[in-house]
């Protein structure tokens, strides 16, 4: 039985940010390279970091809207034990969130983006949220 490396979701940011040390990039990278799963959460940071900045340049923000998804992560935070509230779910909470805006943006469907990113973060963290990206 092979023994699978364990995934990098904790330095996926770093790599795309070019914050890891040499060695450990080249680790992370070559993991990504060989790891279906790293690949595609990678792709997906990669995809909200160039797209995001550009979704709502010109889209007036609701009203409350900060204070909405404030409540909401704070609610989601107290929910998370503190110990497991580490680099891997702000990177899932970013991923939840650029899910979020993609199906905001293509569906305009009714429900918050508050919602939309708690119900996606909580399919992340439980680890039935399949990222794709086209």
């Amino acid at each position: 039985m092979t023994v699978q490396p364990p995934h990098v979701g904790d330095e996926l940011q770093g790599l795309l940010d070019g914050n890891l040390p040499d060695a450990r990039r080249a680790e992370v990278a070559a993991h990504v390279a060989s790891c279906a799963r790293c690949a595609r959460e990678f792709t997906a940071l990669e995809f909200a970091k160039q797209h995001a900045p550009t979704l709502y340049a010109d889209a007036p923000l609701p009203d409350g809207l900060a204070a909405r998804v404030r409540a909401s992560l704070d609610a989601e935070d107290r929910r998370v034990q503190p110990a497991r509230w580490t680099r891997r779910a702000w990177i899932g909470g970013a991923v939840a969130a650029a899910a979020a805006i993609v199906v905001f943006v293509r569906t305009r469907h009714r429900a918050t983006i508050p919602e939309l990113v708690a119900a996606d973060f909580l399919a992340y963290d439980s680890g039935t949220a399949l990222l794709a990206v086209e």
